[in-house]
């Protein structure tokens, strides 16, 4: 085989352990946040998980936490620390 068959092939084999990686540590992040939500006595329901990814959205938009009114501040703490810890400190 050749250079450039050994580097496609690796990169294949990377792409795929990547992407075989990728949604345990989304299903990770989701069930803990759903989880946090439930310790906390907080509702969870159907549309829980997506709008926690819109709260997140939202926050990397340039969105206060801290500013946010009704079920987005109820959400937030629990949101930023498990699907979008990139966000903690926004707003302060």
């Amino acid at each position: 085989m050749d250079k450039f068959g050994l580097r496609l092939g690796g990169f294949l084999m990377g792409l795929g352990i990547g992407l075989l990686a990728a949604p345990q540590a989304h299903a990770d992040a989701a069930s803990d946040f759903l989880d946090a939500l439930r310790a906390h006595g907080k509702p969870v329901v159907g549309a829980t998980l997506g709008g926690g990814y819109q709260l997140c959205g939202m926050i990397r938009g340039g969105a206060d936490p801290q500013q946010l009114g009704g079920a987005w501040a109820f959400y937030a703490p629990e949101a930023q620390q498990y699907l979008c810890p990139d966000t903690l400190g926004a707003g302060r």
